[in-house]
């Protein structure tokens, strides 16, 4: 599955529903610095706008839901979604994610309305997607951290 189609068709339901988002993830770090292969798209929600999402994403074809995760010492909460295409045997995961600690508002103010692809999107600030990279620091994390500080 084309990773960019489907991240194109769930940020036009977003907009068409007005639901207030921010891109963050692997996907954010293409816009803020370099584009990197991606199996996700990860999204940040404020909490009340979650369950409504998960229903709006029905209509993309995002049908399997997983129980809520923590991760980061319980700061992050993330519902993981799935479209899968029996068809051709793939999958796609989508993250919904939300900040659970005093830093949630700031990252939330500080979204930017940027342009990817003629397409205007919502996406985390890069001081705040290096923030929550580091929550996890994966290795793959440690990469998007130094990616997008060389290209501040």
């Amino acid at each position: 599955m084309d990773v960019f189609k489907e991240f194109k068709s769930v940020i036009a339901t977003l907009e068409e529903k007005q639901i207030p988002y921010a891109l963050c993830g692997g996907l954010a770090v293409g816009v803020h610095a370099e584009p990197r292969a991606t199996k996700d798209i990860d999204i940040l929600l404020v909490t009340e706008d979650v369950e409504r999402t998960k229903k709006v994403l029905l209509t993309c074809g995002f049908k399997f839901f997983s129980t809520p995760m923590f991760f980061a010492d319980s700061k992050v909460e993330l519902h993981k979604l799935t479209k899968i295409d029996r068809n051709i045997g793939d999958y796609i995961f989508l993250d919904l994610l939300q900040i659970k600690s005093p830093e949630a508002a700031k990252i939330w103010e500080s979204r930017q309305r940027l342009v990817w692809e003629n397409q205007p999107i919502w996406v985390v600030s890069r001081e705040w997607l290096i923030w929550m990279k580091k929550l996890r620091s994966s290795p793959l994390d440690l990469i998007d951290i130094d990616a997008l500080e060389k290209s501040s």
